[in-house]
């Protein structure tokens, strides 16, 4: 439950390589397959959301983590688009913290710990849609849409 929280589906694009003279499709490609990855990962890892263990919510954490780094890792030219990469960055790396102090209360039977930090969770993913609809209206604007995807939270995203 805690990780479905955190799912953003987006389609998978094929990511263009060459950092030189990347349009924005192929730069919204970027942005879109790290965070397709991160959600697959998080869902496969938890079992669609639907594991409890603190050790697999310990483990999408340090999946969060990862991507947070990928998309650390990327170019982007488009100002828009970097700006939309510091809040996945943002939202993921909160969101590894949030959970992993959510496991430390859970582990020492700390209620008011686990509530508070569920807390930070949800106000660390509450943007996240709002992100989800402006990359995805950035990315499809002047470009005939491709794909459509509802994600696991209800988003539709037509790319």
């Amino acid at each position: 439950m805690l990780v479905s929280v955190v799912s953003i589906g987006l389609p998978v694009f094929a990511q263009e390589t060459g950092q030189d003279n990347q349009t924005k499709a192929s730069q919204c490609n970027q942005i879109i397959a790290i965070a397709n990855e991160a959600v697959k990962d998080a869902k496969q890892v938890t079992n669609n959301g639907r594991s409890s263990d603190p050790e697999t919510l310990l483990r999408a954490a340090e999946y969060m983590d990862s991507h947070a780094s990928k998309f650390e890792g990327i170019s982007l030219t488009e100002p828009r688009l970097q700006d939309y990469q510091s809040r996945f960055i943002v939202i993921y790396k909160q969101t590894s913290i949030a959970t992993r102090d959510f496991v430390t209360a859970f582990k020492a039977k700390n209620l008011s710990g686990a509530e508070l930090a569920l807390q930070a969770l949800t106000a660390t993913t509450r943007g996240e849609k709002q992100l989800v609809d402006e990359v995805n209206n950035y990315c499809q604007e002047e470009q005939k849409p491709t794909q459509s995807l509802t994600s696991s939270t209800g988003l539709k995203l037509t790319l």
